[in-house]
């Protein structure tokens, strides 16, 4: 007697969205946003579109995801934690931002992410510049408070 075919459920993919979401990072990372394209990215996590929209909302919002996970990692601002000179601050400020570069991906997602974008990427292009500032104020806690007095009385506005 043969058995009645049974038929596959079929129903939305899974997929870890920790995962997703890091290798999310690391391809802005490495492409910068508008250098990373929809079928990149569901390509790389292993989903259709939908799936991603459906996840994330958009592009937009994964990278926003992106961005928060990216924040969380260790940086280069850690490496001036208990400086008590302009040298030490600068010297460890240096040698994390090395180490980061010889590591990881190469550039920083927050400050190169979105170089260049079009009007339509305006509110991102914000966020980014709110999260430069917030790095600033992290880099302000682990050090010594003349360093950067120095440097907000700086005329040229490097910082």
């Amino acid at each position: 007697m043969d058995k009645p075919p049974t038929r596959r459920r079929s129903g939305p993919r899974t997929f870890d969205r920790d995962q997703a979401v890091d290798t999310a990072m690391r391809l802005f990372r490495r492409h910068g946003y508008e250098g990373v394209s929809i079928a990149d990215l569901t390509g790389a996590i292993g989903i259709a579109p939908p799936s991603l929209y459906a996840a994330f909302g958009s592009k937009a919002g994964l990278y926003r995801e992106a961005l928060d996970r990216y924040t969380a990692l260790p940086g280069a601002v850690d490496g001036m934690a208990g400086a008590d000179t302009l040298e030490q601050a600068v010297s460890g400020l240096l040698t994390a931002a090395i180490r980061a570069v010889l590591t990881d991906e190469r550039g920083c997602m927050i400050s190169t992410g979105l170089v260049e974008g079009g009007a339509v990427q305006q509110e991102l292009a914000r966020e980014l510049r709110d999260r430069r500032l917030d790095l600033r104020g992290n880099a302000k806690q682990h050090s010594p408070d003349r360093i950067f007095n120095k440097l907000d009385s700086d005329e040229d506005g490097v910082v």
